[in-house]
């Protein structure tokens, strides 16, 4: 039978292909000509994030929304990084032990040894850092560790924290591969959990020469939409090169409705905003409605892209966007239940403590744990039904039908049918046999036969 040596290039490599990330990584060290075999074949990975909250991190690295890698760094009570680690759940458990280790340094090691490679491209690069105050301290820490090292990313996402990432992204990533920059946050809320997410707010701008869009979002779960009209209009007034944008799969804010055919199916309407000197473009389609918001003298720049847009709703619209961004956006919240102390890109409210805040993402987590038990009970539970056969009284067994045809467990009547029936083959065979000269004595030792035999049968 032959081997792994005995198959062809091509083979091997397309064996490689079908590979996981943590299988590349086994074969890569069995030897040199195997690690040049995978370095050499390419792998997607929709998105890769990195937390970091100053006691601990995380890594996470997904292949789909069902299968991903987990690794979270703690210490321990010797002041030794400990490794926990998971695949496609979230039951940790201890792999590896770094003696004296530091934390940030032994994730940022593991980070660029698995994901800084040529071969490897990621839809999104996800960084989490806990506040502005250590920011460029941690971002500076980062940047030493990963001199020679670039990551190739489709896009980078900060939390919403981190204001001054533009000095990492030189570190960080190829700006050849890097299409955008994001950031992101959630306003959290209970009533979201049932319904998704009510309604995501956006700004846009366009950065020096390299016209890469810098992107920052707000998730919000509530349900008041009542000052969306004016922020929309204030984040585009500051956005100079930019413009913003509200969306939501159901609108409820005041919007007027618009009649002018856009691109296709969307319909489209430009109105004053409540700011002077921004307008408004209202879009409606059946995914949902989106507003855009742009200065008046920026229109120019932007508004052949509003009318050629065919769905301006993103993550928001099962239908048209990526279903890995739909399910891994939808996901975001659920953070609450399945790692909570790993929440750093939902928003606290301005006058919240921390511990308060905290209670509420405990809150929220609960209120899912009741969701799923609810939708849980709705599902009906698929049984296998078994018919028991009726037992009938004894008394009523002679009231039975019996059909000529059937043999019944009635040894009465069963036991005359056998008999009669062996007794006149029994006749036939010694009549055939000429054993006895006499039908009578023919019949006696027939009848005789059936008998002995009727006996041992019963």
């Amino acid at each position: 039978m032959p081997g792994w040596t005995d198959l062809s290039h091509e083979t091997k490599t397309e064996i490689v292909n079908r590979l996981d990330l943590m299988s590349r990584n086994a074969l890569k060290s069995c030897a040199r000509a195997e690690r040049a075999l995978v370095d050499g074949t390419e792998l997607f990975l929709p998105r890769v994030r990195f937390v970091f909250q100053g006691d601990a991190a995380l890594i996470a690295a997904y292949s789909s929304i069902d299968r991903f890698l987990r690794l979270e760094f703690w210490k321990d009570k010797e002041k030794n990084v400990v490794i926990h680690r998971s695949e496609n759940d979230f039951n940790m458990k201890p792999s590896a032990r770094i003696p004296n280790g530091d934390i940030l340094e032994s994730a940022v090691s593991v980070l660029k040894s698995l994901f800084a490679h040529k071969n490897i491209f990621l839809g999104g690069l996800e960084m989490e850092l806990p506040d502005v105050r250590n920011y460029e301290k941690w971002g500076h820490d980062i940047m030493r560790q990963l001199v020679g090292y670039r990551f190739r990313a489709r896009k980078v996402i900060f939390n919403w924290r981190n204001f001054g990432e533009d000095f990492l992204f030189n570190a960080l990533c190829v700006r050849e591969d890097l299409e955008e920059r994001a950031r992101i946050g959630m306003e959290i809320d209970t009533y979201g959990i049932e319904k998704g997410y009510y309604y995501v707010l956006d700004s846009f701008k366009f950065c020096n020469a390299d016209a890469k869009p810098a992107f920052a979002s707000t998730i919000v779960m509530s349900e008041s939409e009542n000052n969306v009209n004016f922020a929309i209009a204030a984040l585009a007034f500051a956005r100079k090169m930019g413009y913003a944008r509200v969306r939501s799969k159901i609108m409820k804010a005041n919007f007027p409705k618009p009649n002018v055919k856009g691109h296709k199916d969307v319909k489209i309407l430009r109105t004053d905003s409540v700011v002077a000197g921004v307008s408004l473009y209202v879009c409606t389609s059946a995914c949902g409605m989106w507003v855009y918001a742009v200065r008046d003298d920026a229109q120019h720049l932007f508004i052949e892209t509003f009318k050629s847009v065919r769905c301006g709703l993103g993550w928001l619209c099962k239908k048209c966007s990526d279903p890995f961004e739909f399910a891994y956006h939808r996901d975001l919240a659920r953070r609450s239940v399945h790692e909570p102390r790993f929440t750093g890109i939902m928003i606290p409210p301005i006058t919240a403590s921390h511990a308060d805040f905290m209670k509420d993402v405990k809150k929220l987590g609960e209120a899912y744990v009741k969701l799923d038990k609810s939708r849980e009970k709705k599902v009906p539970k698929v049984t296998k039904i078994i018919k028991k056969q009726a037992k009938l009284p004894q008394e009523s067994l002679a009231s039975v039908p019996v059909k000529s045809s059937t043999f019944l467990a009635v040894k009465s009547s069963s036991s005359i049918r056998v008999s009669l029936l062996i007794s006149i083959q029994m006749f036939f065979f010694f009549l055939w046999y000429n054993s006895f000269s006499s039908l009578l004595l023919n019949w006696v030792f027939a009848n005789f036969t059936a008998g002995v035999l009727l006996f041992f049968y019963y």
